[in-house]
This record gives structure tokens, sequence and C-alpha cells, in this order.
């Protein structure tokens, strides 16, 4: 799965929703702890706009970050 935007902006973007679409099927499990190397490859963007993303994610409720461990994949609600 690769994203081929262009702007900083629409990279973050849809790295965004290519996240919160892996966590909604199950390819992100809940409590997961995301590899930020192995995610940006995967995605095939950098590791600049994966964690503006991540960031992002984190204000939206979907991910926690962790402060010297990393971002986990937050369990989904069935509101979510």
């Amino acid at each position: 799965m690769q994203l081929l935007e262009t702007h900083r902006g629409n990279i973050s973007e849809s790295a965004a929703d290519a996240v919160r679409a892996m966590i909604v099927d199950g390819r992100l499990a809940a409590g997961e702890r995301i590899n930020e190397v192995r995610l940006a490859e995967r995605l095939g963007v950098s590791r600049t706009p994966l964690r503006e993303a991540l960031s992002g994610l984190v204000a939206e409720g979907a991910l926690i970050a962790r402060p010297r461990l990393g971002y986990f994949v937050q369990p989904l609600s069935l509101d979510d």
C-alpha cells in the first residue's frame, strides 16, 4: 500500500486515512505498538508525515502516545 500524494499535508492526511483503515479492519490490532519504520515503508512515506498522521490520530483518540515507547492502537468502541 503506497501513498502517492505530492504535498506534505496530503501525504499526512492520506497516511492517517490508511492507518485509520488498518485499525478498523484489524490489520493493526488493539494494543499493538506502531513500528514507525515498518509502517512508513509499508505506506511508502517518510517518517515525518507519518508522525504528523500519528499525532492527528492521537488527537482523534485512535492511538495512544506513550513517551519513550511510541504509539499504540487504542481499542475501538461500538461508537467508533
